[in-house]
């Protein structure tokens, strides 16, 4: 509690720069703030910030005169969906395929599309298609739905995963106690297949969800004095063009204005630290 004094400092490559008067750029602002810690408290646990609407494309129709479309276009993973789509031949049996990636920038095997069956159904003696669907557990961001007769693609639409938190466990005990946190649907992009964790803003490190098709666990050890402690995951650029700032796998504080490819939100969680037992 008390005052807190917050300075936005200038630098290079995430890093900030302390004698700023004697660079080149020493004509740039260097803000400060003073924030007011108050009485309170907060609820132990974690929660995903209001999820942005995604951008999702328009439904490819390979077929004349057919559509198709999902409800929901955007959730978490286990979403109850329903795939509804018009102008298919009657009677017809068809697949839906649900297209992701699959792979790993690490290994050097690379990482290329991948598809797998969804449902399998018969178009209604109308033509319709009505089908309930669950969104299954994969990569987060966008994904395509694919109606299929045989070998022939006849229309796509898509639909994006959003990143979800399965738990924090536990949420209170001693210093030293090992804490997990359990996320699903994060992303495989370079813009949002990583999220930069810190706690009670200082950095942790950065977890990535690509390689296990955005389930992700990380385990870290409870620190500090006895009360809430605060650690927050933050959207992050994986890697990126070796020129200029390179602001990779760093927190990005302004997410919600600028952060690049799928628009996907902060996550927020609070352990409580107890005091140690006596011996």
């Amino acid at each position: 509690m008390g005052v807190h004094e917050i300075k936005v400092y200038t630098g290079y490559m995430g890093q900030s720069y302390l004698n700023h008067e004697q660079a080149p750029n020493a004509y740039l602002p260097r803000p400060r703030f003073v924030f007011h810690v108050t009485p309170g408290s907060v609820a132990a646990g974690g929660y995903v910030e209001p999820y942005p609407a995604q951008k999702i494309p328009a439904a490819e129709i390979s077929l004349a005169g057919a559509d198709v479309s999902i409800t929901p276009v955007q959730g978490p993973v286990q979403t109850r969906a329903v795939l509804r789509g018009s102008g298919f031949p009657a009677k017809a049996p068809v697949s839906v395929i649900w297209g992701t990636h699959a792979g790993s920038r690490v290994s050097g095997n690379g990482f290329a599309p991948k598809e797998q069956d969804l449902a399998r159904l018969i178009v209604g003696p109308d033509g319709r298609l009505d089908a309930p669907l669950q969104i299954p557990e994969d990569l987060g961001g966008m994904h395509t739905l694919t109606i299929r007769s045989g070998d022939k693609t006849l229309a796509r639409t898509f639909f994006a995963t959003e990143s979800s938190v399965v738990s924090i466990s536990p949420t209170s005990g001693p210093p030293g106690t090992p804490v997990t946190i359990h996320l699903k649907g994060v992303g495989w992009t370079d813009f949002d297949n990583i999220y930069v964790a810190t706690y009670d803003n200082a950095y942790m490190g950065y977890a990535c969800g690509f390689n296990s098709q955005g389930d992700v666990i990380v385990n870290f050890t409870a620190a500090g004095s006895p009360g809430t402690h605060l650690i927050d995951f933050y959207p992050g650029i994986y890697q990126g063009p070796a020129t200029d700032q390179q602001l990779y796998r760093l927190p990005q504080l302004t997410y919600a204005d600028d952060h690049p490819g799928n628009k996907i939100p902060a996550l927020r969680f609070a352990f409580e630290v107890t005091s140690s037992p006596k011996r």
